[in-house]
C-alpha cells in the first residue's frame, strides 16, 4: 500500500504503533503523534461552544455523559470544564458519568441515575446524537418531555439529529473537511517525504436545535 489514514482507533494497540513508526506514509484522525500527521477535529471547542448555549439558556445543573476513556473523551471533557469555569458554574462529580461512544444502552443507565439524584440536573450532555437515543428512551420512561421537563444535547451531527423532532441541540463535526484534509496530508506525505507533519484542526457549528428549554 502506499498509504494509511487511521480513523476511530485505539491509539495505543501496538499495532498501530508499530504503523506510524514505520515507513508507510501514515494520517490519523483525532490523535496527535509526533511523527504523522494529524487531523483534529477541534473536540475542546465544540464542547466549550455548546456549554456556551446551554449556559446562554440559564442552565446550571448540568450533567455530562461521556464516551471511553480516549484522547477525544479527554478533550471533550476539557472543553466542558472550561466552559464551567468561564460561567462560574461548580461541576457536581455525580453529575459526570461514563458511558459508550454510539451506545445508546450504555447512555439510558447513566441517564436513570442521573434522575435517582436530588436535586436531579435540567440539562444531559451526552458522548454523541447515537448515545443521545438513550437517553430519550429513559427520559420517555420516566414520564419526562424534552425539553419541557429536561434539557438534552448530542454531539457529532448525524443526520438523525435534524430527522428527529424536536431537532436535537448538537455540535455538528466537518466529516467532510476532516476526510478531504486527511487524504490531502496522505497524498502530500507520498509525494514529498518531506512534508511537514503538523496537526491540522477543523471546527464545526452548534446545531441549535429545539432539545434545550430556556430558563428563567
Amino acid at each position: 500500500m502506499d498509504g494509511v489514514i487511521v480513523v476511530t482507533e485505539e491509539f495505543s494497540n501496538p499495532q498501530v504503533i508499530e504503523l506510524v513508526h514505520s515507513d508507510i506514509p501514515t494520517v490519523v484522525i483525532d490523535y496527535i503523534f509526533s511523527n504523522v500527521s494529524s487531523i483534529m477535529s477541534d473536540n475542546i471547542h465544540g464542547e466549550e461552544e455548546l456549554l456556551d448555549y446551554v449556559a446562554s439558556m440559564g442552565h446550571r445543573r448540568i450533567a455530562f455523559i461521556h464516551g471511553e476513556n480516549t484522547d477525544v473523551t479527554k478533550k471533550r471533557l476539557s472543553g466542558f470544564s472550561q466552559g464551567m469555569q468561564k460561567y462560574n458554574l461548580t461541576i457536581n462529580p455525580k453529575y459526570i458519568l461514563q458511558g459508550k461512544f454510539h451506545d445508546p444502552k450504555s447512555s439510558g443507565k447513566a441517564t436513570k441515575l442521573l434522575l435517582s439524584l436530588n436535586p436531579r440536573p435540567t440539562c444531559i450532555f451526552y458522548p454523541d446524537d447515537i448515545s443521545l437515543f438513550g437517553g430519550i428512551t429513559a427520559l420517555s420512561e420516566a414520564g419526562l418531555s424534552i425539553p419541557d421537563d429536561i434539557s438534552v444535547v448530542g454531539y457529532d451531527g448525524a443526520s438523525i439529529s435534524r430527522i428527529y423532532r424536536p431537532e436535537i441541540t448538537t455540535y455538528v463535526q466537518d466529516s467532510q473537511q476532516l476526510g478531504q484534509l486527511a487524504a490531502q496530508c496522505l497524498i502530500s506525505q507520498i509525494d514529498d517525504p518531506y512534508f511537514p507533519l503538523i496537526p491540522h484542526f477543523v471546527t464545526g457549528h452548534v446545531q441549535f436545535g429545539g432539545t434545550v428549554k430556556k430558563l428563567n
